[in-house]
């Protein structure tokens, strides 16, 4: 009877223990605080074992400050406008008949630099398209004709040869090559800076729009 009584007597205290500690615990507070603790480590072994959140890095890091300044500028609504800069949009132009007759309409105009930023690789089968575009870039004056180059040589930081035209030996007719790659060293994304002048084969040579300006 005493074994009895003693056993009785300890479930009642460990009961009344379980009711002051569930008095003094807040049901509510106490998920919330296991909430708190799994999305924590769940984020932590995401963002060691996932790849998931790669890109939200890769948009911060390619962050500048001046990206801001120029939002908010633009969001200004006031902008700059230059007429002395005329851009022609050819890429509709496929018949090189026609981007021959723009070619001349534009030098009509006499622009101070003509900057053609096209590159015609290889020559027509229709041999009077190729004549007509002949004419027509021989006729401008002051005249810039794009280039790529091509096989870069990483040891001696300097590339081994340049993609031209098919007329590309025409330089005495009154223009200059210059490269349209857009060499930054930045690897991917937004592009702020770039090179003005690469070496080719022993030479300096320089990029499209440094030599329009």
């Amino acid at each position: 009877m005493k074994h009895i009584k003693i056993d009785t007597q300890v479930k009642k205290l460990r009961a009344m223990s379980f009711r002051k500690l569930a008095g003094w615990v807040n049901v509510d507070h106490l998920i919330v605080t296991l909430l708190v603790l799994f999305l924590g480590w769940l984020l932590a072994f995401a963002s060691i074992n996932l790849t998931v959140f790669n890109p939200v890095k890769k948009a911060f890091a390619d962050f500048s400050m001046t990206d801001i300044f120029y939002e908010i500028q633009n969001s200004s609504g006031v902008k700059e406008f230059n007429n002395d800069i005329v851009l022609v949009d050819m890429t509709e132009l496929y018949d090189r008949r026609k981007i021959a007759q723009s070619i001349r309409d534009i030098a009509s105009c006499q622009p101070k630099v003509f900057v053609i930023d096209l590159i015609f690789e290889r020559p027509s089968y229709d041999e009077e398209e190729n004549e007509c575009l002949i004419n027509a870039v021989s006729e401008i004056k002051n005249g810039i004709v794009s280039c790529k180059l091509i096989n870069y040589d990483s040891k001696n930081d300097a590339f081994r040869g340049a993609r031209r035209s098919f007329f590309e030996g025409m330089e005495d007719a009154g223009f200059s090559w210059g490269f349209s790659n857009v060499i930054s060293g930045e690897g991917y994304g937004c592009i702020r800076k770039y090179s003005q002048n690469e070496h080719l084969m022993g030479t300096t040579v320089y990029s499209l729009p440094y030599l329009a300006v």
